[in-house]
């Protein structure tokens, strides 16, 4: 009797070490289940956003470069704690952007390198980017320096201070002129 109950436990011992392995790796082989663009990991917390269209929260944060279309989210980021007051408004935006050609040229001179994974963009922007598409980095540097955010276009209805935002992330692809933008920044 005590030999079938160890027979028992180690079976299923290992039956639930083969489940947790598999299960492991079903993980690892999601984003080629489908066979479209592989994304990084959406990190930043975030309750259910609705997708924008409207061009002109993109064009004033990124004067240079023109833009086609948009759709992106943008969600005001904790200060972490309640007890005390942020001194500014941080915020994070994503976008899937269509550029006109001659922008996406820039961006597209001074990539280097695919990238992949894709950011890991806001997931209900991720059907706008298309399946075969495939998009090369920008470092964060020469976008910035691209879409010229320096130069962001000041809100005049907002009090004292300047805003700033810079990229954070950018793949841009040349056959269908879209970016996938990662940005983040400061409202005073």
């Amino acid at each position: 009797m005590c030999s079938c109950r160890r027979r028992s436990i180690i079976g299923a011992g290992f039956v639930a070490g083969i489940g947790g392995l598999l299960g492991g790796c079903s993980s690892v082989f999601e984003g080629l289940r489908g066979g479209g663009p592989h994304f990084a990991k959406f990190t930043e917390p975030s309750k259910k956003l609705t997708v924008k269209t409207d061009l002109k929260n993109i064009d004033r944060r990124m004067p240079g470069v023109q833009v086609s279309a948009a759709h992106w989210v943008a969600q005001r980021q904790g200060s972490g704690r309640l007890d005390l007051p942020a001194p500014e408004d941080r915020y994070w935006l994503h976008a899937v952007i269509e550029l006109k050609s001659n922008s996406t040229q820039r961006l597209v001179g001074a990539s280097n390198g695919t990238a992949d994974p894709l950011p890991g963009i806001y997931p209900d922007l991720r059907q706008y980017v298309p399946k075969d598409d495939v998009f090369a980095a920008v470092a964060k540097e020469k976008a910035d320096e691209i879409l010229d955010v320096e130069h962001l276009v000041q809100d005049s209805d907002e009090g004292s201070g300047s805003e700033t935002f810079g990229v954070d992330e950018l793949a841009v692809c040349s056959g269908s002129n879209l970016m996938i933008l990662i940005g983040s920044g400061v409202k005073p």
